[in-house]
């Protein structure tokens, strides 16, 4: 753990509740993130400031779009009680496929 001393990590061991079960995880689950992974955190990229650096969320999200990896999925609001039909189905129901 980075920016936490010895003396700091070895009491976490002792007296934090499932702290050395997380710390003796899976390597797998400790390492480091893939190439795809990065670029899906620089999507929230800030400043130091705190704003978003728009630059490298950008860069992200080509490099995620030509990867094949970024698709925005359509976002659909639907009261309670209400019906959603795709042109797909219907097609399907009136065997126009």
């Amino acid at each position: 753990m980075v920016g936490r001393s010895e003396r700091t990590i070895r009491a976490w061991l002792h007296d934090v509740e499932g702290f050395r079960e997380l710390a003796e995880g899976d390597a797998a689950e400790i390492a480091e993130p893939s190439a795809l992974e990065t670029l899906r955190l620089a999507l929230d990229a800030t400043r130091a400031d705190g704003s978003p650096d728009s630059s490298i969320r950008l860069n992200a999200a080509k490099a995620l779009i030509a990867a094949g990896e970024l698709v925005q999925e359509p976002v659909v609001s639907v009261p309670p009680g209400g019906v959603v039909f795709f042109p797909e189905a219907i097609d399907s129901i009136l065997g126009e496929s």
